[in-house]
């Protein structure tokens, strides 16, 4: 990071201390690393595991902590929240201008308009031009990652190519003339990945070339860079919204990736009672611990999943249904939200 003069990344606070010297060979003298006073606390039983049979770790120093998210704040809003919710969204893409303007993926890479070193929120769409009624019949789809190969995002695009083959949500999506549909992408470019970023956007452009001509204009894709973490954008708003309330605007949450330590977003997404879309992702036994598929049914998480990069009409016929007629799914939604209560709440946790 020095050498290269890049900015620091969201995990840059570690070793810091790293030119005080011989400092670490006395807390080794003090603390040996493999002493009882040390606890290796993972998140998942894989690292566990890994610890003890590979690195010789006693079994009896190592563990793992539950996750858990705060009910509290990832719940259903009110009809109120959600404008709200919709109008700081729209202030933070249109870069806090009066107008909110989407930008052609030739336009993004040509002129540069998102810096490498400091990228801006930015909305894409298939021509440059002014968007109106952006806050009004919105379909959102949620990506709550940063933009790293890993996370696959691209494959959400193969479910709108579906999705967009799909006679009635086609339907649909002409009758109303006002509906919209936008991925959000919340998180900001990981390091050495901004090539990824431009890829994506590509295939964003590859999506739209095939879709009917007449709605692709209502198609975009957004990208906030992380910016409900920044003080600017918290200084803005008496009550600034964070990802519990982007969570509560979706339709669905996706979350394509190839491997995840956790799959934070699955529990975070049923807790509020928000449809999902993911992959069976690496390590299979981290996901199946995530879903509870050694569990009883009462347990167990209900998302819409998918294998490997294979995105088929079925799936797109679940989102379809979950998308426009979640009055349908009420008893998934509270099955999902007891579920959590249950496993994922901060009372069990402390338990």
């Amino acid at each position: 990071i020095l050498e290269k003069g890049l900015k620091k990344g969201p995990r840059d606070f570690f070793f810091n201390n790293a030119d005080i010297g011989e400092v670490f060979s006395v807390i080794d003298v003090l603390f040996p690393w493999e002493s009882r006073s040390w606890i290796n606390v993972n998140i998942n039983r894989g690292q566990s595991r890994r610890l003890i049979n590979v690195k010789g770790i006693n079994p009896a120093n190592v563990t793992e902590i539950g996750t858990a998210v705060d009910t509290d704040k990832y719940f259903n809003v009110s009809k109120r929240e959600k404008i709200n919710t919709f109008y700081q969204f729209e202030k933070i893409l249109s870069r806090y201008s009066k107008a909110l303007i989407s930008y052609s993926v030739s336009d993004v890479i040509k002129n540069k308009l998102v810096n490498k070193k400091d990228p801006r929120p930015i909305l894409v769409g298939a021509k440059t031009r002014p968007v109106e009624k952006f806050l009004a019949e919105n379909i959102i789809f949620l990506q709550p990652t940063r933009i790293i190969a890993r996370k696959r995002i691209e494959l959400g695009f193969r479910l709108m190519k579906r999705l967009f083959n799909n006679v009635d949500f086609i339907e649909r999506f002409k009758a109303t003339e006002h509906l919209k549909l936008t991925v959000i992408v919340t998180g900001p470019i990981a390091v050495g990945h901004f090539d990824y970023f431009q890829n994506l956007i590509i295939r964003f452009s590859e999506l739209l070339n095939v879709i009917d001509p007449g709605l692709r204009n209502k198609v975009y894709l957004a990208f906030l860079f992380s910016e409900l973490d920044k003080e600017s954008f918290k200084k803005r708003f008496k009550n600034p919204v964070g990802i519990p309330e982007l969570y509560n605007i979706a339709s669905l949450v996706l979350l394509p990736s190839r491997t995840e330590g956790r799959g934070l977003p699955i529990i975070e997404a049923t807790a509020c009672g928000t449809p999902i879309f993911c992959r069976r992702y690496f390590p299979k036994i981290v996901y199946k611990e995530v879903i509870g598929w050694d569990l009883p049914e009462i347990d167990r998480l209900k998302v819409i999943e998918f294998k490997g990069k294979k995105i088929t009409a079925r799936h797109a016929d679940e989102v379809y249904e979950r998308v426009m007629f979640p009055h349908k799914y009420t008893d998934e939604v509270l099955h999902n939200k007891n579920a959590v209560l249950n496993r994922y709440s901060l009372e069990a946790l402390t338990n």
